[in-house]
């Protein structure tokens, strides 16, 4: 017997969806919003199905939909003071242009060579596509010594990453947990200490490398009953020296050095809010308009790289294809 929340083909909702196009605000009639406060606080699934059809739409502030369709005795998970949602930018995007301007944007920040940096700026990108690829490359940012920028490259990436969750330290059951219940881009400062404290959160950061391997298994509740928690998306990490060989073999290295005299950068805490607002509003459109294409895309090889490396490179080198100009070479 089909649930009673089960969408018809042209039932209210999908028909309001419909005519979003020439009616901004035909899922706020009084009826529909009845009805999708119900379906939020009873079938959480199929909510966010229709929700990510009224977002494809372009035709609605997605974080007043939120607020609208929110009872008041809603008990949903609060992402929602966690992260910010993102309008995409009204108009088409040039990839070049925007990939450059990210590129310029790290430089007044961090001191790396060009390589890092653009493959930074590639990886930013990525996590705006990471529904689209089958490989989820690990941002290893990394120097030799203590004072080479790697937190505040990292505070960077998360100005510019989809849904980024910035941490220092995070238990591994709460690690897993955290990914299957918000889809985060993972930011994992001091990941040094943070491994070594905690080895076991290591086999969770390798599980989510492929689409098809990122689910782990654990115990759950007083029966102990095995429980698979999806553990796919992006991640970064950031820490002094090596990690380790497997997570190194997933990941794509942002190496970084201390800055020798006559180098000087801006201070990251003063920049302009609304100039990342406006990059990350710009990878969303960036993100929807190319997603089908970054989906579809099969980029060649690097030559030398070995097979594990290659897979880590392929969402990068995708975009880059995409983009043109100078970003595939």
């Amino acid at each position: 017997m089909s649930s009673p929340l089960t969408l018809e083909a042209k039932s209210p909702i999908q028909e309001a969806i419909r005519n979003l196009t020439h009616d901004a605000g035909a899922l706020y009639a009084p009826a529909i919003l009845e009805q999708l406060r119900s379906m939020r606080g009873k079938d959480p699934a199929a909510f966010a199905r229709l929700r990510a059809q009224a977002k494809e739409t372009k035709q609605l502030s997605m974080s007043e939909f939120d607020r609208l369709t929110a009872s008041s005795n809603d008990d949903s998970p609060p992402d929602s003071g966690i992260f910010v949602e993102v309008e995409p930018w009204p108009e088409e995007v040039d990839g070049a242009d925007l990939l450059d301007d990210i590129t310029h944007a790290l430089a007044r920040h961090v001191i790396a060579d060009k390589e890092t940096l653009r493959a930074a700026t590639l990886w930013a990108t990525f996590t705006w596509l990471v529904d689209m690829v089958q490989v989820a490359p690990i941002a290893n940012i990394t120097a030799p010594e203590k004072r080479c920028g790697k937190s505040i490259l990292l505070t960077a990436l998360g100005k510019l990453a989809n849904r980024p969750l910035q941490v220092s330290n995070i238990a591994p059951a709460a690690l897993f947990r955290s990914i299957e219940l918000w889809a985060p881009t993972l930011l994992i400062d001091e990941v040094d200490a943070f491994l070594a404290a905690h080895e076991d959160a290591r086999g969770i950061l390798n599980a989510g490398f492929t689409r098809d391997s990122a689910v782990v298994i654990r115990c759950v509740g007083d029966d102990h009953i095995p429980t698979p928690f999806n553990v796919w998306g992006a991640k970064a990490l950031c820490g002094i020296g090596k990690i380790a060989d497997t997570l190194a073999d997933r990941s794509v290295p942002l190496r970084l050095r201390r800055r020798i005299p006559g180098e000087n950068v801006e201070s990251l805490r003063h920049s302009d809010p609304a100039f990342w607002e406006r990059l990350r509003s710009r990878l969303a459109r960036f993100a929807l308009d190319s997603a089908e294409a970054i989906g579809k895309a099969r980029p060649t090889p690097i030559t030398g790289l070995n097979d594990r490396a290659n897979d880590a490179w392929e969402p990068l080198l995708a975009i880059a294809d995409l983009v043109g100009e100078h970003w595939p070479t």
